[in-house]
């Protein structure tokens, strides 16, 4: 209602006033637009990041609202306690939230036998899914793996370490 009333004032407005209050008014506006283009870029980054977890846990779902817990729901709608996660699930969850937390601070993510737990089909997506959680800010990740799911699909980017004795 009060957008109407504003609009309203502002249409009604005498012709040689409107140049004064658009120079008032519009270096708000401006500011206004860039913080929604703020936030909006990080609205996307979430929406991926839970789709992206989503993809992993399917039936269940994760929503996250900023100011609130993530939450979890089985197929039926029901909320789960990280608890009633399997040790994968979990194992999952938190990898995932520490890639997208590292989009913001950078460094390296080092992360020793992230297949335990997992499926072969998790195994397959986490590495690729880690990745784009950084979203391009310039994170390392180094992985310590014996899963051929994992070392098949980096097959270009694998350092093999032996053993000296």
């Amino acid at each position: 209602m009060q957008n109407y009333s504003v609009k309203l004032a502002l249409k009604n407005v005498e012709p040689s006033k409107q140049e004064v209050i658009a120079s008032v008014v519009s270096p708000y506006i401006e500011s206004l637009s860039a913080r929604l283009n703020a936030i909006q870029s990080l609205h996307d980054e979430l929406d991926h990041w839970i789709e992206s977890l989503n993809s992993f846990l399917s039936p269940k779902t994760v929503k996250f609202k900023v100011g609130e817990e993530i939450q979890i729901r089985s197929s039926g709608g029901r909320l789960l306690p990280a608890k009633h996660l399997s040790s994968g699930e979990r194992h999952l969850l938190l990898l995932m939230t520490k890639a997208f937390q590292l989009r913001s601070t950078g460094g390296i993510m080092l992360v020793d036998e992230p297949e335990l737990s997992l499926n072969s089909t998790w195994q397959r997506g986490l590495v690729h899914s880690m990745l784009e959680s950084f979203g391009g800010s310039g994170c390392q990740l180094i992985v310590a793996s014996h899963s051929l799911e994992i070392a098949a699909k980096y097959q270009a980017n694998l350092v093999n370490i032996t053993s000296a004795y």
